[in-house]
């Protein structure tokens, strides 16, 4: 009789689905045996073959336990990175409010100078409103107006807190309704403050910064500062501080002077209104770098710098003020043809050829070489021995400071005209040292001379 083996349980297991998976789960079962103890050996095989043992159940059994873990533990380093980077936006946001939020009293100071010869704005000026939102959301702040003319500043209303409420005592918490009423705080604000009567004509710089200096508060204080930028009260008169640089002239003032420090400061350069003339780009210049450097000056740190360029009307009642006249313009002018055995002199001005405070041509180096180009030619025929450059400036300031600026004015020169052939030059600076007529104080100091001295 033919023994057929019987099927284990792992067999059907193997062939069937579901056996798969109950093998799976309840792990595989032993094969039946014989009744004298072995395990029955398929006839057409023969009588020394012994099935090989399959391990396919037992190999899946090892390879799921390892995929159940691998993506418990994915699961797990995905929780840790989803909690890592929630804790670092939430520090993130709690170092941002901290940044944004001062630890004192912070105040927001727009002093604006109002005269007949510059425009003036009745709107708040860019970035003002952004700044008071950022004060109302962290629960407070001052708003304060300061206008000015030719003496000193004038609070033009009271000082507004940024404290936005819903209902008396209710902070306003939605921030789309505190920032709309932060919005018409700061309209109204700057629409009553054109009423403010402001006394003197002229236009008072220091004044009008002394009178922010007394408004500073303990916290973080941004000033947006609105002036022409050309001063015509004493102590600071541009009419007479345009004859030398704006550092030199800036340094010239007498003190005491107002402290700007703790103060972040957004210069804004009002145009020219009335009988001011329009600026030409000399003039433009050197009122940038004088307020700039006056405010530094003060311990005031300058965040920006922006020119108004639509013409504004002032107030009705504004004062006037003195018309300051533009810088002379780089016009080229035809200079003089070299003279054989004379010795040719060349003044160059540095208000009309260099920028205010550097030794750097305005223009290119053409407009300077049309000044310079009889003595490069007069070398060229052999009618020169040698040349000198001396750089003057005017009176103003510490001697040292006049003295470098006009070594490195008159360096400038001679470079050039070592590159176009003049070998034998030499270039000295003397500041105001050696004045010339008809005043130390005067532009006709601002120059370097280049004198060209004939061979014998």
């Amino acid at each position: 009789m033919t023994i057929r083996p019987a099927r284990s349980r792992a067999t059907i297991s193997r062939r069937h689905p579901a056996g798969r998976a109950r093998s799976l789960l309840a792990g595989r079962s032993r094969p039946r045996v014989s009744g004298d103890g072995h395990r029955p050996r398929p006839a057409s095989r023969g009588a020394g073959y012994r099935p090989r043992p399959s391990y396919r159940g037992a190999g899946r059994r090892r390879l799921a336990a390892p995929t159940a873990a691998g993506a418990w533990l994915w699961k797990l380093l995905a929780a840790l990175l989803a909690a890592g980077a929630i804790a670092a936006t939430v520090a993130l946001s709690i170092h941002a409010r901290g940044q944004q939020c001062p630890a004192t009293r912070a105040e927001i100071i727009s002093a604006s100078q109002v005269t007949r010869e510059e425009g003036g704005s009745p709107g708040p000026p860019a970035g003002l409103v952004s700044r008071a939102d950022q004060l109302a959301a962290c629960g407070g702040g001052q708003l304060v107006l300061v206008r000015g003319a030719g003496q000193g500043g004038v609070l033009a209303g009271p000082v507004r807190s940024l404290r936005i409420y819903r209902e008396p005592g209710e902070p306003e918490n939605d921030p789309t309704a505190r920032d709309n009423k932060v919005q018409q705080l700061v309209t109204r604000a700057f629409q009553s403050a054109q009423a403010a009567r402001v006394p003197g004509a002229g236009r008072d710089v220091i004044g009008l910064l002394a009178t922010v200096s007394s408004e500073l508060g303990p916290g973080r204080n941004d000033v947006w500062l609105r002036t022409l930028g050309l001063p015509t009260v004493n102590p600071a008169d541009a009419r007479v501080l345009m004859a030398t640089d704006p550092a030199q002239a800036v340094a010239s003032i007498p003190g005491p002077l107002p402290s700007l420090h703790g103060a972040r400061v957004h210069l804004i350069l009002s145009p020219p209104a009335g009988n001011q003339p329009r600026f030409n780009p000399a003039t433009d210049a050197w009122r940038r770098l004088f307020m700039v450097d006056l405010l530094r000056r003060l311990g005031a740190d300058v965040v920006s710098v922006t020119e108004d360029d639509a013409l504004e009307s002032p107030a009705g009642d504004a004062q006037p003020a003195p018309v300051v006249a533009n810088l002379p313009d780089p016009t080229p002018q035809p200079p003089a043809a070299p003279r054989p055995h004379r010795t040719y002199i060349a003044k160059l001005d540095s208000s009309a050829l260099f920028l205010p405070d550097l030794a750097r041509f305005t223009t290119s180096d053409a407009r300077v070489l049309a000044e310079l180009r009889p003595i490069i030619n007069g070398w060229r025929r052999g009618l020169y021995s040698h040349v000198t450059v001396v750089g003057h400036c005017a009176r103003f300031g510490p001697a040292g400071t006049a003295v470098r600026l006009s070594e490195q004015r008159a360096a400038a020169v001679a470079r050039l005209l070592r590159l176009h052939g003049v070998s034998a030059v030499t270039a000295t600076g003397v500041g105001y040292s050696q004045p010339l007529p008809p005043d130390p104080a005067s532009a006709s100091n601002r120059v370097v001379i280049v004198t060209a001295y004939p061979k014998n």
